[in-house]
C-alpha cells in the first residue's frame, strides 16, 4: 500500500485536491489540511494582504499606526504598503479578488516557477500553520 502524496488529500475547506502545497493547522478541536489559499483566507488578520508578512504579535496592531485595518476581512495592511493615499472604503486584495487562488505558479519550459509572491504567500501558510500548531500544543498543555 503507497502512502499518499500531498495532491491527493483535498483541502478541508474548497475541497480542491489539485493544489500543492498543503498545511496542517488546528481547526475546531482537530487537525485538518488546507491549501495554501485556504490557510491565508482562514487567517487574514494575521497578515498584510499585500505583501503577505506576518504579523508576529496581533495583539499589538491595535495600538499601531503603521497599519490600516480592514473592516471586512479584518486584516491588517501597512500603510507603506498600501500607499498614501487610499481610496475610501479600502477593500483588501484578497477581498476584491475572492475567487481568484492568491498561490499562482507561473511556467518555465514545461515546469512551475515559484515567484517572489508566490514564496511570499507559501511562507506566510507555513508560518501561519507553525505558529496554530504550536498554540495548540501550548493550550492542550496547560489543559492537561
Amino acid at each position: 500500500m503507497s502512502t499518499p502524496r500531498n495532491t491527493d488529500i483535498a483541502c478541508h475547506m474548497c475541497g480542491d485536491n489539485s493544489r500543492w502545497f498543503k498545511h496542517n493547522v488546528p481547526y475546531f478541536g482537530t487537525i485538518k489540511t488546507f491549501c495554501t489559499d485556504c490557510v491565508i483566507h482562514l487567517h487574514a488578520n494575521s497578515l498584510c494582504p499585500i505583501c503577505f508578512s506576518v504579523h508576529e504579535n496581533p495583539d499589538n496592531l491595535i495600538t499601531s499606526k503603521i497599519v490600516v485595518s480592514f473592516l471586512r476581512c479584518y486584516s491588517s495592511s501597512h500603510v507603506s504598503c498600501i500607499g498614501s493615499h487610499p481610496n475610501a472604503p479600502y477593500l483588501c486584495v484578497m477581498c476584491l479578488n475572492q475567487n481568484s487562488p492568491l498561490l499562482v505558479l507561473g511556467d518555465s519550459n514545461g515546469g512551475k516557477v515559484v515567484d517572489k509572491k508566490a514564496a511570499s504567500i507559501f511562507l506566510a501558510a507555513c508560518k501561519i500553520s507553525a505558529n496554530s500548531i504550536k498554540n495548540a500544543a501550548i493550550a492542550a498543555k496547560v489543559e492537561m
